[in-house]
C-alpha cells in the first residue's frame, strides 16, 4: 500500500455543543468521539496518526483556531443553537 501522507494531519475540532451527561460519561465529549472515528479511519487507510486540538466554543466563544495552523477544521453540530455552528465557522475563517 502506498503511503498517502508523510506528515500527520493537524485537525482542530470546534466543539459547538456538549453531550448529555449520561452520554458524556459513556462516550466523552464530541471531540473525543471524532478523535476515535478519525484515528480509526487514518489507521485503516495507513495514514499517520492525526494531531487533534479541541476548541470549546460554547464555554469560550472568543477563542478560535487560526486556520493557517491546521490542515482541517471540524465543527460539531449544536442542538441548542443552530446559529452557533455558523458563528464558529464565521469566526474561524474571519467572516465575522
Amino acid at each position: 500500500m502506498v503511503l498517502l501522507a508523510e506528515q500527520p494531519a493537524r485537525v482542530a475540532i470546534l466543539e459547538a455543543d456538549v453531550p448529555m451527561p449520561e452520554l458524556e460519561a459513556q462516550f466523552g465529549r464530541y471531540g473525543d468521539m471524532f478523535d476515535r472515528l478519525l484515528l480509526a479511519g487514518a489507521k485503516t487507510a495507513g495514514l499517520p496518526t492525526p494531531l487533534f486540538s479541541h476548541w470549546d466554543v460554547v464555554e469560550h466563544p472568543d477563542k478560535y483556531p487560526d486556520p493557517i495552523d491546521f490542515d482541517a477544521i471540524l465543527i460539531t453540530g449544536s442542538r441548542t443553537s443552530p446559529d452557533l455552528s455558523k458563528r464558529a465557522q464565521d469566526r474561524t475563517f474571519g467572516l465575522r
